[in-house]
């Protein structure tokens, strides 16, 4: 079988598309290696082979070619390769229109779309709603972002499968810990956000968090929030910060290393992220993975991550008084935290492990 997978970016980006489309071009490789596929990646806008890279595409059986954002030079390579192609997986929305050129160039190829959250939340252009209505499956990271797409477009539900994200196959590998002491955090109940801190996605509604620590100070007087992530809009947060509560109570770590946030996940006692805007929300899993109870809102594609009273609490959306709640409720519950971190981790290795993620794509791919 000739695998064709067409990705915007893989490798010399950091965000969560680049994040799953990670995970996806490992499940892609083993795939390969274990049934003698041949899988051809095109990237658009990767510049060259990164040291990275071996990591991912560790079979003979996988070509991985990039464009440096040279559009021409990506199309005609999808073209060329696409007369050979059993099946063309494609990584983006934005190549749809391309679906119409390759049906016509081999009618047998299974043509598979994948769709994350806010790419779809919207009514598409005429050549984007031709091509996705050519394609034989639309995978799609969850029901709410399948949900949201069928309420914008005139798309065939059966159309649709569910391929939920999973973590990066090598997450936590090789990784050592350090202690609160040295990662230089207080005593006390640690509350943690990790989220990119950029204006054009206040959706993450870290500002919310931030709004309710003197309710929470006022409950639970020895907690603290720590803030990880980058961005545009970090200043203006800080600023916030500075008048709801002293510095010692909000902590803005900015960008760390792979394995310093390893650490960060192991010493908090819960883990917060309040977004309205999260087709399915990869955070939650990496906090699940180190055992911590979560909190979302109840909206997007949380609620099929977190379990309501089981892996954590869904506060409502934008609804501080009901997120100071929920916080306080699970610091001063330590028996109730811990019990809900065990069940995240289960749920975790139940529905959303690599091996789980990687069995449900060949599925896709061979059905």
């Amino acid at each position: 079988m000739n695998i064709l997978v067409l990705l915007t970016d893989l490798f010399d980006k950091v965000g969560g598309i680049q994040t799953l489309n990670r995970f996806l071009v490992r499940a892609f490789s083993e795939i390969a290696e274990e049934n003698n596929y041949r899988v051809t990646l095109l990237v658009l806008n990767d510049h060259k082979k990164t040291n990275n890279s071996s990591h991912y595409i560790n079979s003979s059986h996988v070509r991985y070619l990039s464009f440096n954002g040279s559009r021409f030079q990506f199309i005609t390579s999808v073209l060329y390769y696409a007369f050979n192609a059993s099946v063309i997986f494609i990584g983006h929305i934005n190549f749809s229109p391309l679906v119409i050129a390759l049906k016509l160039i081999n009618l047998r190829t299974k043509i598979l779309q994948l769709i994350y959250g806010i790419e779809v939340s919207k009514k598409f252009p005429f050549l984007h709603s031709v091509g996705i209505r050519q394609v034989d499956k639309i995978l799609s990271i969850s029901v709410d972002t399948k949900d949201k797409m069928l309420t914008l477009n005139r798309i065939n539900k059966n159309q649709f499968e569910i391929l939920p994200c999973t973590l990066d196959p090598f997450y936590g590998e090789g990784v050592t810990l350090k202690t609160r002491e040295e990662l230089l955090l207080p005593k006390g109940k640690m509350v943690l956000t990790v989220s990119r801190l950029e204006a054009s996605e206040k959706y993450k509604n870290v500002e919310l968090i931030i709004e309710a620590m003197p309710n929470i100070l006022k409950e639970v007087p020895d907690a603290f929030y720590v803030i990880v992530g980058e961005g545009t809009d970090r200043h203006r947060l800080e600023a916030i910060a500075n008048n709801k509560a002293p510095n010692e109570k909000i902590i803005f770590k900015g960008s760390l290393s792979a394995s310093d946030l390893d650490s960060y996940y192991n010493s908090c006692d819960i883990f917060v992220l309040p977004s309205t805007g999260e087709g399915f929300g990869i955070v939650f899993l990496e906090a699940m993975y180190h055992s911590k109870s979560c909190i979302g809102a109840r909206t997007g594609g949380v609620p099929e991550v977190i379990e309501d009273g089981k892996t954590g609490i869904l506060c409502e959306p934008n609804d501080v008084k009901s997120l100071s709640e929920s916080i306080i409720r699970l610091l001063k519950d330590k028996s109730l935290s811990a019990l809900m971190g065990k069940a995240g981790y289960e749920r975790f290795n139940d529905n959303f492990s690599f091996q789980i993620y990687k069995k449900k794509l060949k599925e896709i791919i061979i059905n």
